[in-house]
């Protein structure tokens, strides 16, 4: 086997070594540091040739004799003799060697010690960002301009989720992990707009996370490369200074641009993409290459609805690449029963148990819809009980809902802050689309919805095979005598809907 022996750092004729190599096998000898280093030399003592790979360089040939050195950024490094059977001999450095005399030993030690020094400062901050990381709590704020706003129906509307709206579709693939504390996407922000707001909208909140969006409006505006540039960047930085993990998306295609602005626009992701590698507290979310036209530049056809905003399809496909994104980071929560005996679910047989007779879970109720059949399924999963099943097999004029009530007025009142949410698997995403419904009866009759639709919304096209569903707040008002949840099914296709709940949220 190859024999690598690493060294302290110290003195050795003047020069300092961090490995020594010395081998008669033909196994490669790898060798790997701890931490990111920038200089490399290796010195040939034996007869054969060999060969040296490291920083993106193989198989560089060094003969007998011979050193040679590099300055690049690399933590490994590979030797291998050139023959078969052939023994070598070599010294590998990671600082360069001195001609011959020995320094002295204070401007050593120094040497050494700043080195260690930085060694332990890269170790520290390394160790930071992990830290930060795992202990941020799953709080967030959505920063943009329309595209972001559109989270909420219209933009605006806090009472029903936008199926145009990015986020809406990634926090359903992330099982709703994320609270959103604001949607501060405003409709033709530019860069320079959403940093003059970015206390009140964004910081006031304190947010664990930051969804960054924006850029389109600075070039349909004609702003320069260095204004969208610094403005990104003073953002990003007075993020991380308050302790808020940052996630940048790149800008998505405007087809109306001319070629100058589509430059720029290529100007400004290349420098996103770039200032995230070069930051570890900074998350990458690459939009562009998901929705743009390969060939022209534009949005990709059925991915946007007027050459600027993503489509329905468009803003699934990038709520996807977010949720891609950010599930490593984010730690799940279940906020979901595990049984109907929990008095914190006002839902009431939320987990489908029992069966009517017609394969519908006791106490629910399914009407409208086209031709469907119902049955109760046996979870398979590491949660206990049954899924309700649905498979609509021919679509109906109105879309087929089921649906249950809380009748119950001693179980909430005025004031109660309330969301219904449930989890699904859906077998057919392109031809299957759900929506779900909370409302009061009674009282001011609210409704929230995620999303809106109604009975002439279409299929959306593209969709989720599994997540979980969650309604925007219903604030009860006075007189509401009961509560109901309404799910709503579109197309055809078989679902599986489990643990439904509408249950009190303290904001």
């Amino acid at each position: 086997m190859p024999n690598v022996t690493a060294r302290p750092v110290g003195l050795s004729t003047g020069e300092i070594k961090t490995s020594f190599i010395d081998t008669t096998s033909t196994s490669n000898v790898v060798y790997t540091y701890p931490i990111q280093q920038e200089y490399f030399m290796i010195e040939n003592q034996g007869s054969a040739d060999i060969l040296v790979t490291i920083g993106g360089y193989t198989d560089r040939v060094v003969k007998p004799n011979e050193k040679w050195d590099i300055t690049t950024n690399f933590t490994e490094f590979t030797i291998r003799s050139a023959v078969n059977s052939q023994a070598f001999l070599a010294t590998a450095y990671d600082r360069p060697i001195t001609d011959g005399t020995l320094p002295t030993t204070v401007q050593t030690l120094s040497d050494t010690v700043s080195g260690l020094s930085a060694q332990l400062a890269d170790v520290e901050n390394s160790l930071s960002n992990v830290s930060k990381r795992t202990t941020l709590a799953n709080t967030v704020v959505i920063f943009g301009d329309s595209i972001t706003a559109r989270f909420n129906d219209g933009g605006t509307n806090q009472n029903f989720y936008g199926y145009t709206g990015y986020f809406y579709w990634a926090n359903i693939w992330l099982r709703q992990r994320l609270k959103v504390l604001n949607n501060a996407g405003i409709s033709g922000n530019t860069t320079t707009q959403m940093l003059n707001r970015i206390q009140t909208d964004v910081l006031a909140y304190k947010p664990s996370w930051c969804i960054v969006e924006g850029g389109v409006n600075d070039v349909i505006s004609g702003n320069s490369f260095s204004i969208i540039r610094d403005n990104l960047k003073t953002i990003f930085e007075t993020l991380v200074a308050n302790n808020t993990q940052v996630v940048a998306t790149t800008i998505m295609p405007y087809d109306a641009a001319t070629t100058a602005q589509k430059n720029i626009l290529y100007q400004v992701n290349n420098w996103i993409k770039e200032y995230c590698w070069a930051n570890p507290h900074m998350i990458l979310c690459d939009w562009s290459p998901l929705v743009t036209n390969p060939s022209n530049g534009n949005w990709v056809a059925d991915c946007t609805s007027d050459g600027t905003h993503p489509s329905t399809k468009g803003a699934a496909i990038l709520g996807e690449k977010l949720a891609k994104t950010l599930s490593e980071f984010i730690p799940i929560i279940d906020l979901l029963p595990s049984n109907n005996a929990d008095p914190t679910n006002l839902c009431p047989n939320g987990m489908f148990d029992g069966n009517a007779g017609t394969g519908v879970a006791t106490s629910w109720t399914v009407n409208g819809g086209g031709t469907y059949t119902t049955s109760k399924v046996t979870r398979t999963d590491e949660i206990k009980g049954e899924w309700q099943q649905i498979n609509q097999t021919v679509d109906g004029a109105t879309r087929l809902q089921l649906f249950i009530k809380q009748t119950d007025v001693t179980k909430f009142g005025a004031g109660d802050k309330v969301v219904a949410q449930f989890e699904f698997q859906n077998d057919n995403p392109n031809t299957l689309s759900l929506s779900l419904k909370l409302s009061e009866e009674g009282g001011s009759n609210t409704t929230v919805m995620a999303p809106y639709t109604n009975d002439a919304t279409g299929i959306f096209p593209y969709n989720p095979t599994f997540g979980v569903l969650r309604t925007p707040i219903l604030t009860v008002t006075n007189g509401a005598v009961r509560l109901n949840i309404s799910i709503y099914i579109r197309g055809t296709g078989t679902v599986r809907i489990g643990r439904a709940t509408i249950s009190k949220v303290n904001i």
